[in-house]
């Protein structure tokens, strides 16, 4: 699970989820999970990465 200074809502985005992202190549799956989070908390996708960037450590 992501932690630190994610807004609520990015935390119930896997680590999978993260990465993919991280590397800007999300997966189907991750996609999906980004998206649901999107429509559940009304986040923009281009905020993931600036809310979430101490995550090194799933790299």
């Amino acid at each position: 699970m992501l932690n630190g200074g994610c807004p609520k809502g990015w935390a119930g985005i896997d680590k999978v989820a993260w990465i993919d992202f991280r590397h800007k190549s999300p997966s189907p799956e991750a996609r999906q999970a980004a998206e649901t989070a999107v429509k559940e908390y009304g986040l923009d996708m281009s905020d993931f990465a600036d809310f979430c960037p101490d995550q090194s450590q799933y790299d």
